[in-house]
């Protein structure tokens, strides 16, 4: 009878340190948004400073041979408040590349680890399957200790979107739906680096509709991380404040008057000149 909860205390164990989620800010939280925003007009994922994990994140957003939008929106989410969206708008140029980049995320050496990102259609601006399709694509580079010599072979994936024309979709409209890749790091790693690509293929044509993601993730054994330490000498109104989540937006009220503080101070009268 003893042996029972050690046991079960042994598989929750080992399942928790599988389950650990090495990305922080993959709920696309950050920087908070009461609308869709695109990243050109400030929803940019790598300027906040809680997405310090995010170093990279560009889209085409000229109007020539179509637009390629990245951006955060609070319309939708799986988890949290709000999350990516990728909008294909009347984009007819082929070979348009996007990216969203991580920084150097610590790993242990050979162990496995899942790499994913959660995606779902837009019920109103759907990118069919009757149309150019472009694709998502995913990149994983390992690095050993010095972050400057990589190791192992770079893992590619490619999904397009929503899915192949030949098979059901992946991502659909009627719910969120998990891209993944299981890997392993090599035996020499210390970092992986994760980039999720969207990008048009060199055929003609047109693509246009709109995709929702979220909860991007690289969840394994995740070694301990250096805690952040101020300077004894740093006066506490100079160390920098975390940032807050928006409100959700609400309807606009009439304007109402001020309200009157009963126990205002009254004021001193000033003493008469002499």
């Amino acid at each position: 009878m003893k042996t029972r909860p050690v046991f079960a205390m042994l598989i929750a164990l080992c399942a928790s340190s599988f389950a650990g989620q090495l990305l922080e800010s993959g709920s696309f939280e950050w920087p908070p948004v009461t609308r869709r925003k695109p990243r050109s007009e400030g929803a940019d994922v790598s300027k906040s400073a809680m997405n310090a994990e995010w170093i990279t994140f560009t889209d085409k957003a000229d109007a020539e041979g179509g637009k390629l939008i990245l951006g955060l929106t609070n319309e939708i989410s799986r988890t949290g408040r709000q999350c990516m969206y990728v909008e294909f708008n009347k984009l007819t140029k082929p070979l348009v590349s996007t990216q969203l980049s991580s920084d150097f995320i610590p790993v242990f050496p050979g162990k496995p680890y899942r790499v994913s990102i959660w995606g779902r259609i837009a019920k109103k601006e759907p990118v069919a399957l009757d149309q150019r399709l472009p694709y998502l694509k995913l990149r994983i580079d390992w690095f050993m200790a010095d972050k400057e010599e990589q190791t192992g072979e770079v893992v590619w994936k490619v999904q397009p979107i929503p899915g192949s024309k030949l098979r059901k979709p992946v991502f659909t409209a009627a719910q969120w739906n998990e891209y993944f890749a299981n890997v392993k790091s090599p035996d020499d790693a210390a970092f992986i680096k994760v980039t999720w690509f969207w990008d048009t293929p060199p055929q003609e044509g047109e693509t246009n509709g709109v995709i929702f993601f979220d909860d991007a993730g690289i969840s394994g054994e995740a070694p301990p991380k250096e805690e952040v330490v101020f300077d004894e000498e740093l006066k506490e109104d100079e160390k920098p404040a975390p940032e807050k989540p928006a409100e959700p937006a609400k309807p606009d009220d009439k304007a109402k008057p001020p309200v009157k503080e009963e126990n205002a101070a009254k004021k001193t009268p000033a003493a008469p000149k002499q």
